[in-house]
């Protein structure tokens, strides 16, 4: 399986490969009223909105380093509520790895019930923790940050 492995602060997390649209540098983006405040802001890509989320602010409260390693990772949000792209900050992405499924150990931290982690593997001696892309966004959120009336151009 190909992940994509990033950093966020200290630790070492990863998503499949297959997950990302696209890995973006950072750009300019414009606030997002009545967002949490891991929800940086918003900008246009070919005329669609997408919300960029600090992924360490969301899971530890820091803001993600914005530095030359760090980047955007596009993805396509789907869920009951609807879809659309979402962008995760993600610090020190610097390479994609090959890891083989058996060597992805299964979930063992995290809060019974929480959805957002997936197994961990080892790699280069650290710990790389998955996120499960498609659980980052609760129907709640989706619904600040995809509504109804922004989609409908009429």
């Amino acid at each position: 399986m190909l992940i994509v492995r990033f950093g966020l602060g200290d630790r070492a997390f990863g998503v499949r490969a297959r997950d990302v649209r696209e890995i973006l540098p950072l750009c300019r983006t414009r606030p997002v009223p009545g967002v949490p405040a891991f929800v940086t802001g918003e900008f246009l890509l070919g005329g669609e909105r997408v919300p960029v989320i600090d992924l360490r602010r969301w899971l530890d409260g820091d803001g993600s380093r914005r530095d030359l390693a760090t980047r955007m990772l596009l993805l396509d949000w789907r869920g009951t509520a609807g879809s659309g792209p979402v962008a995760f900050l993600a610090e020190r992405v610097r390479e994609t790895v090959e890891v083989p499924r058996s060597s992805i150990a299964p979930r063992s931290v995290g809060e019974p019930g929480e959805r957002v982690l997936g197994g961990s593997f080892l790699h280069d001696g650290v710990q790389v923790q998955l996120l499960e892309p498609a659980a980052l966004l609760t129907t709640e959120l989706a619904t600040l940050l995809y509504p109804a009336d922004a989609a409908d151009p009429t």
